[in-house]
């Protein structure tokens, strides 16, 4: 099991432990999409499954569960949990957050803030991790390694 996946399990866990809803899907109540742009409202708890080129954002204390094709663009506020699987062409940003991301080929993923960040990488990717930022990179049939500063998938 991967440390996204592990990611993934523990916030569906605490979920149950904490009694908290489940996902509002975008678009929906807690998460307002104009065409691919979302926005999942502040500390609340949103999930969506966009086909391409989404603008997607996590608010402040807010959960999200983000899968999309090629070409999106995801923000975590500070002190939201996300969870990103995104294929290639895609950038992430994560401040002061949590994330577990997957991306796809071309793709980059910057952490700041002292943001906690674990990124799998399925082809080439970037990865930036600003000061008091913990991060972690792991390239296809590789192993976890630990970001200082950057590191890249090729």
């Amino acid at each position: 099991m991967t440390r996204a996946h592990a990611l993934s399990l523990l916030l569906a866990l605490l979920f149950v432990a904490c009694g908290s809803s489940p996902l509002s899907q975008c678009p929906g109540p807690d998460c307002a999409c104009v065409g691919t742009n979302c926005v999942c409202a502040a500390g609340r708890s949103c999930g969506t499954d966009c086909a391409e080129s989404c603008n997607l954002v996590c608010s402040d204390g807010a959960v999200c569960d983000y899968a999309c094709g090629s070409s999106c663009n995801v923000t975590c506020a500070p002190g939201s949990v996300c969870t990103t699987l995104a294929d290639e062409s895609s950038n992430v940003m994560c401040t002061a957050s949590s994330c577990g991301v997957t991306v796809g080929a071309s793709s980059n993923v910057s952490c700041t803030d002292g943001a906690s960040c674990e990124v799998v990488c399925t082809g080439s990717c970037n990865v930036s991790c600003g000061a008091g930022s913990a991060c972690t990179i792991q390239c296809a049939g590789e192993a976890p390694r630990a970001v200082t500063a950057t590191a890249q998938c090729s």
